[in-house]
């Protein structure tokens, strides 16, 4: 299992951060594939009625899991977006994923075909299983769409140790209640944060050593940042549309959420 580590970071200090890092760190290949300095990360997080997940995020239990919806980018005809459970247990983090095509994400859902309409692909051997349990934590919490969460992310590698990953994740925002085809939607976003970014540091051994002066240098500390439960605190602050199928939840309480 991988830690991960992440920190708030005033904007401000982006230049500044890109600066210390360049001797320690390649660009990560998903950057160099757009030909762009970031790229575009979108997420549905799933939830139960009663938002058993964000709450056990506030109540600070053990081990938890995230479910959730992926894509990147723009889409287009052959957009692929991935069904992601994050388990999370203290700081270690593991991904199960199964990647299906955007166009054919609403006939899974329904179906639930995994061998029609799941990837079989070699960089993915567990994807049939991973879609699977998937499947089987949406129906056991009668889960739902809650939020879909947005952000633009620079993406680096250890120079030393290609383990090591470095992200910028920018821009965070976000839209109650979506619906599965809203994923790529950008008109209605709420700015979650305007003038920090999070930094994360994702490693399989132990924390890199010329990370540690950097992150002294600027007097960062270590936070459980969430993007699902600060986004859900931005969220609960919008008027939900009349044809939701979710009662108002009870005032969202995560205290880590910055809108300025």
């Amino acid at each position: 299992m991988r830690r991960e580590y992440k920190y708030l970071v005033p904007n401000h200090l982006l230049p500044y951060l890109r600066n210390r890092l360049r001797g320690y760190v390649l660009e990560d290949d998903h950057v160099q594939a757009t030909g762009q300095r970031s790229y575009t990360v979108r997420s549905i997080y799933m939830d139960t009625r009663n938002l058993s997940e964000y709450y056990k995020k506030l109540s600070g239990t053990y081990s938890r899991v995230k479910v959730r919806i992926r894509g990147y980018n723009q889409p287009d005809e052959k957009s692929m977006v991935f069904l992601e459970l994050k388990r999370k247990r203290d700081m270690c983090i593991s991904k199960d994923r199964a990647p299906v095509n955007f166009s054919n994400l609403e006939s899974l859902l329904v179906t639930r075909d995994v061998e029609r309409w799941i990837h079989q692909r070699s960089d993915f051997p567990y994807a049939l299983d991973h879609a699977r349990h998937f499947l089987y934590y949406l129906k056991r919490g009668n889960m739902q769409p809650v939020v879909l969460v947005t952000y633009e992310r620079e993406a680096f590698i250890g120079r030393f140790d290609h383990q090591e990953r470095i992200t910028f994740d920018q821009s965070l925002r976000c839209i109650g209640q979506p619906r599965y085809e809203d994923l790529y939607q950008d008109c209605e976003t709420q700015p979650v944060l305007s003038n920090h970014f999070i930094l994360e540091v994702k490693t399989n051994n132990e924390f890199p050593r010329w990370m540690s002066p950097i992150i002294s240098d600027l007097g960062l500390r270590y936070q459980a940042l969430s993007k699902y439960t600060m986004s859900m605190d931005a969220r609960h602050k919008l008027k939900l549309p009349d044809h939701t199928i979710w009662t108002q939840a009870p005032m969202l309480k995560s205290g880590i959420c910055l809108t300025g």
